[in-house]
């Protein structure tokens, strides 16, 4: 046993340090088949996790590293998403290693492969995607939000307490506005991502704070289209009637 986490920790090493294309080729086939043929003991799940978090930032071996990852989850479970979002975190810890933590959760808990086995809260990733976002790099702030744009597409209609943790992500992805241009990629997936959650709204599928969530949507005007527009117009309205509580305050705003 200890021989081999000696083998599987100096593994990672390498492959943690190496540039050269080969050498990593030959990490990743020697951790699919520790995955597949042996144990992997629990002292080596942070350093095996992290190893995989850094190598799927490379184009060429993403789709592998993904399989790697996915069989892990898969035989492992929340023994291995515990890593993951200790990673996160620590939002000073490299980019690359925070982008493969948070590429990993969200794939596997919300995508179009997501792990089936994995019976896990959204309530329990969503704190360390929120803390992630405090590294304020833009790269980060993209898949966070096509993690959370997953969660919000196939689940929104089921979430309730997790609405309090995803506007204070939204609020957080807000101070990446101004650090691109509109047409870029991320501009368009926080668009869909807002427009997602006023869908929600409109077809009465919303269980969070309603006042809260509108609150939010405003800082998003600029984003959302013209029917959503009027949806967040006509909530607004709805508060300066005299019937609704605080209306006067409501007005001075």
């Amino acid at each position: 046993e200890n021989q081999r986490t000696e083998c599987i920790v100096a593994l990672c090493e390498i492959s943690n340090t190496t540039t050269d294309v080969a050498v990593i080729k030959l990490c990743l086939d020697c951790f699919d088949e520790i995955v597949k043929y042996s144990h992997l003991p629990d002292s080596c799940v942070p350093p095996f996790t992290s190893s995989l978090c850094k190598i799927v930032n490379l184009e060429r071996f993403s789709v592998f590293t993904w399989q790697i990852m996915k069989n892990v989850l898969q035989t492992y479970g929340e023994s291995c998403i515990r890593p993951l979002c200790i990673i996160l975190d620590d939002p000073q810890k490299p980019t690359n290693l925070l982008r493969g933590a948070t590429f990993f959760l969200g794939m596997s808990m919300w995508g179009s492969q997501r792990i089936t086995s994995l019976d896990i809260s959204p309530l329990q990733i969503l704190p360390s995607m929120s803390r992630v976002l405090d590294s304020q790099e833009t790269i980060i702030g993209h898949e966070v939000c096509l993690a959370i744009r997953r969660l919000i597409k196939k689940y929104g209609d089921k979430l309730h307490l997790e609405w309090d943790l995803l506007i204070v992500i939204f609020n957080k992805l807000r101070t990446f506005l101004g650090k691109m241009p509109r047409s870029q990629r991320f501009m368009q997936v926080l668009s869909e991502t807002v427009e997602s959650t006023v869908a929600l709204i409109r077809q009465k599928q919303f269980l969070g704070n309603t006042d809260e969530i509108f609150q939010m949507l405003m800082k998003y005007i600029s984003l959302l289209s013209e029917g959503s527009n009027l949806i967040l117009l006509e909530h607004e309205i709805k508060l300066l009637h005299p019937a609704y509580p605080n209306w006067l305050l409501n007005l001075k705003r």
